[in-house]
């Protein structure tokens, strides 16, 4: 008998995925790689697979560190460096406790930061500041 877990690619580039597909591929997911090599203002597919618990390998460039937190919720790399990836990515695949560790890690910094309702509150709270400088 085969184990269908050892008969799957590895490694998989599926391409573009609606929200109803993307869900079902982060939750199958032991990593999710964000190798940006411009500076990605924020990257919301990082805090996509965070929210479901994914550890993210992202690049050192534009918004990406000011949400992952290398060691934590996953690693920064270089960008462009394919061989730091390579190696973060076989050690969240071979390290499931690790894996596991740095997803609720993820997960509990979404959470934490990004809840709909206080980000609109902080939002808010930040246009009204805005609006009372601007003597509006």
């Amino acid at each position: 008998m085969v184990d269908r877990v050892a008969a799957e690619p590895a490694i998989q580039f599926l391409g573009w995925a609606d929200r109803s597909d993307l869900v079902d591929r982060l939750d199958r997911s032991r990593s999710l790689w964000l190798p940006s090599l411009w500076a990605e203002p924020f990257g919301i597919i990082g805090l996509e697979a965070m929210a479901r618990g994914v550890p993210v390998i992202g690049s050192k460039i534009g918004g990406i560190p000011e949400w992952l937190e290398h060691g934590v919720t996953g690693f920064l790399v270089e960008p462009g460096d394919s061989r730091e990836i390579a190696e973060r990515a076989d050690l969240l695949a071979c390290d499931t406790r690790l894996a596991r560790s740095m997803g609720d890690a993820a997960r509990q910094r979404v959470r934490d930061r990004y809840d709909r309702d206080r980000t609109v509150d902080r939002l808010l709270k930040l246009l009204g500041a805005r609006t009372q400088s601007a003597g509006v």
